[in-house]
């Protein structure tokens, strides 16, 4: 059993879709149409029932990038790993003041959540490549940069508001 969202309008204008197994800690997304369906990331949520590890954490991986028009698009992830770049969530800091995990999004989110996160760059361990939070009730920002496309970031953001079975 897995989960499915697709991306898009009807059916035929779908640009994409997310699966995910039966726990929700592991979701793949493809690109549309089935035919020329191409294999656009993953994101493995570390399992850590009731939160007893700490924060969430995750593992992204992406098609990787050979310069800045040329990608190296792959079927599946198993036995393809080297074609794919790794990226990892931004661990929070133990806050003793508030006592609470805290990141810094240069006041960009405005509510705690564990949905909230900031993803580094794998060469780069200090540059952000995305940041995702809440701003209020039903609002939440998205920001991104280059490699990471559109689909790419909606689709790792989405996958951080999804309850998961094994990772609270």
């Amino acid at each position: 059993n897995c989960s499915k969202i697709f991306i898009g309008g009807s059916k035929s204008e779908k640009i994409g879709k997310i699966v995910s197994n039966y726990l929700r800690n592991d979701f793949t997304f493809y690109s549309s149409p089935k035919e020329t369906r191409q294999l656009l990331g993953n994101i493995r949520y570390n399992i850590n029932p009731f939160g007893i590890k700490g924060p969430r954490k995750f593992t992204v991986l992406l098609p990787r990038l050979i310069d800045e028009e040329h990608v190296i698009y792959t079927n599946k992830i198993e036995g393809n790993a080297k074609f794919m770049d790794i990226y990892k969530n931004k661990d929070p800091v133990w806050s003793k003041e508030y006592r609470e995990y805290k990141l810094d999004y240069n006041e960009r989110v405005k509510l705690k959540s564990k949905k909230n996160f900031i993803m580094l760059d794998s060469m780069n361990d200090n540059e952000k490549i995305i940041q995702f939070g809440i701003i209020d009730k039903d609002t939440y920002a998205l920001d991104f940069q280059f490699p990471i496309s559109v689909f790419q970031a909606f689709c790792i953001g989405i996958t951080s508001i999804i309850d998961k079975v094994s990772c609270e």
